[in-house]
Protein backbone atom coordinates (compact mmCIF):
# COMPACT_ATOMS: atom_id res chain seq x y z
CA UNK A 1 0.00 0.00 0.00
CA UNK A 2 1.12 3.55 -0.57
CA UNK A 3 0.07 6.80 1.08
CA UNK A 4 -2.96 7.22 -1.19
CA UNK A 5 -4.13 3.68 -0.41
CA UNK A 6 -3.73 4.40 3.30
CA UNK A 7 -5.88 7.50 2.96
CA UNK A 8 -8.62 5.49 1.22
CA UNK A 9 -8.59 2.87 3.98
CA UNK A 10 -8.61 5.58 6.66
CA UNK A 11 -11.62 7.31 5.10
CA UNK A 12 -13.55 4.02 4.88
CA UNK A 13 -12.81 3.22 8.52
CA UNK A 14 -13.74 6.75 9.60
CA UNK A 15 -17.14 6.37 7.88
CA UNK A 16 -17.59 3.17 9.90
CA UNK A 17 -17.00 5.05 13.16
CA UNK A 18 -13.28 4.48 13.73
CA UNK A 19 -10.99 7.33 14.81
CA UNK A 20 -7.23 7.76 14.69
CA UNK A 21 -5.51 7.70 18.08
CA UNK A 22 -1.87 8.03 19.18
CA UNK A 23 -1.78 5.08 21.59
CA UNK A 24 -1.87 1.69 19.87
CA UNK A 25 -2.45 -0.03 23.22
CA UNK A 26 -5.88 1.63 23.41
CA UNK A 27 -6.78 0.89 19.78
CA UNK A 28 -9.48 -1.54 18.68
CA UNK A 29 -7.69 -1.93 15.35
CA UNK A 30 -4.07 -1.38 14.33
CA UNK A 31 -3.03 -1.25 10.68
CA UNK A 32 0.63 -1.32 9.73
CA UNK A 33 1.38 0.01 6.27
CA UNK A 34 4.70 -1.23 4.88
Amino acid sequence: MNFADSEVVASILKKDGYNLIDDSKKADLVLLNT
